[in-house]
């Protein structure tokens, strides 16, 4: 196990976004939000967009990716569905220079200013995209190491045949006891692609949950917390509360001026109620369970290339630019964001970034059983209700599985339910599901753990389909069993994915079950 680091201290984490708008930042900027040395904070985290640029680029507003893409769809040309396989070599050589020359001088902009005391412990890019954590040299080297199992994952998301720049990046690390991740992401942009955008989100999750943490579970369902970010391009749209603007240069134009009224009185709240991102969490189609700070500041595009904020006509003002996070349930107060402001004073993108900062309360190691004196959790009139339907025929053929955060509480030995096949209302007799039996030195111990249900549809022909996953705080059952109706998340998306039902009750090693595990439907292989 890694070591606890300061555990007594709280985790200082900065995290900072921006489009650089493909022209070269000014090294002098970077004090309006980076301290000099970093400060106090434990881990720097860059996630940048469109960072591609030659020295002297002042990121003229050309025809961009979205742009192209649209002049295609207008065109009648053929799309493919995504760009995922096509990799940085296959971009023309000129085009990976530019890439190349501006990683180096951005790195090196950031290297400097936080000056000697820091190292990088995780880095990956894609394209335009690049995302770096940052931390103190005493946690990542000497007898106070406390940064291991660094692991880093991307995913493209652009569409085929034009020059691609959307998609997403992961680094996740060990902290101590405590597992954190980080993602930065580019989204479709333009108002009018709001569904592209949550399914960028999906496919970020899905392209990527192999290559981090367990190869089962997506990064935002296994780690202690996941801190998502970036250029997510969700817009206001006014007409998400009731107004009402034709497509004509008019319409467009009334509807700038009115969002603009809003920013000027500074209505914050009734700005978020026109948010895209807002209103597609509320309705569970996007960052279910992620949480945001209050953006008490102006929209942060399309600006001006200018220190403060000008608002350019050519798009609705809007909040593009995110920082949200999200903790395993056990872990859920331990997160305390300090700030989150904009960075009016960087003027040379038409994007604003979006700073945050957060201290971390770290997680509490367990204390494992040293005997087969273990407590059980048992699961009880175990049911899923209108799961996604993964089977030609409409159905699908339904199992449980059972993993934990912190991983591995269960042991090593798989632990799920028998298949109930042909249906979208799977139920499963308390004898066909196991007791689980975790490896903790008692019942108090599972205040610190999350039992995490994941469903899946079996497949005899292919790999099984992932339907969703259900996470369960065990807290809630040292004093008396308790019940879940809970809704099924899949790539941050809830709707249409069903619902998880169940008791629970826990106990110490005197409630065991008599029945071998082994016996009957209670399958552990």
């Amino acid at each position: 196990m890694a070591s606890a680091g300061k555990a007594d201290k709280p985790i200082k984490v900065l995290c900072y976004t921006w489009n650089v708008g493909n022209a070269e930042p000014d090294e002098a900027e970077l004090a309006h939000w980076l301290p000099e040395n970093g400060g106090d904070f434990d881990l720097v985290v860059v996630g940048t967009q469109e960072n591609k640029f030659k020295p002297g680029d002042k990121g003229a507003d050309a025809p961009d990716y979205d742009e192209a893409v649209e002049q295609m769809e207008s065109e009648g040309k053929p799309i493919p569905e995504s760009d995922s396989a096509v990799q940085q070599e296959d971009m023309p050589l000129i085009e990976q220079e530019a890439v190349v020359e501006a990683k180096n001088k951005w790195d090196n902009m950031i290297a400097h200013r936080l000056g000697g005391g820091f190292d990088v412990c995780g880095h990956i890019t894609l394209w335009q995209m690049r995302l770096t954590v940052h931390a103190r040299d005493e946690h990542v080297k000497g007898p106070a190491k406390c940064i291991t199992h660094v692991e880093t994952a991307k995913s493209a998301t652009g569409i085929g045949g034009v020059l691609g720049n959307k998609g997403g990046l992961i680094v996740k690390l060990d902290y101590g006891t405590t597992t954190l991740a980080f993602v930065s992401c580019h989204l479709a942009a333009h108002s009018h692609r709001l569904t592209s955008r949550n399914k960028n989100c999906q496919e970020v999750l899905r392209e990527t949950k192999k290559k981090i943490g367990h190869k089962l579970l997506d990064a935002v369902s296994q780690f202690d917390h996941v801190f998502w970010m970036g250029d997510l391009n969700y817009r206001v749209d006014l007409t998400a509360t009731g107004a009402t603007f034709d497509d004509s240069k008019e319409g467009h134009a009334a509807h700038h001026a009115a969002v603009l009224d809003l920013v000027e009185k500074e209505d914050w709240d009734e700005l978020m109620k026109s948010d895209q991102l807002k209103n597609s969490q509320l309705r569970g189609e996007a960052f279910v369970g992620f949480t945001e700070g209050k953006y008490h500041f102006k929209p942060t595009f399309k600006m001006e290339r200018v220190p403060d904020c000008k608002h350019k006509l050519q798009r609705i003002p809007s909040y593009t630019d995110r920082i949200l996070w999200k903790s395993m349930p056990q872990w859920a107060d331990r997160v305390h964001q300090q700030s989150l402001t904009s960075v009016p004073l960087v003027s040379t993108s038409d994007h604003k970034p979006v700073c945050s900062s957060f201290e971390i309360t770290p997680s509490d190691g367990l204390h494992y059983a040293a005997s087969k004196a273990m407590p059980v959790v048992q699961l009880t009139d175990v049911s899923c209700k209108d799961v996604l339907a993964a089977d030609n025929n409409g159905m699908s053929d339904v199992y449980l599985r059972f993993f934990t955060n912190p991983p591995g509480v269960l042991g090593k030995k798989k632990v799920k339910t028998p298949v109930k096949a042909k249906t979208l209302n799977p139920k499963w007799e308390d004898s066909e599901v196991p007791q689980l039996r975790p490896i903790v030195a008692s019942v108090s111990e599972l205040a610190k753990v999350s039992l995490i249900v994941a469903v899946f549809d079996k497949d005899t022909m292919s790999k099984n389909d992932a339907l969703g996953v259900v996470r369960i705080p065990l807290q809630k059952g040292i004093d008396g069993p308790f019940t879940v109706d809970e809704p099924i998340v899949k790539g941050n998306v809830s709707a249409g994915m069903g619902t998880l039902r169940c008791r629970v009750t826990i106990g110490d090693a005197s409630m065991a079950s008599k029945r071998a595990h082994d016996s009957g439907k209670c399958l552990l292989q």
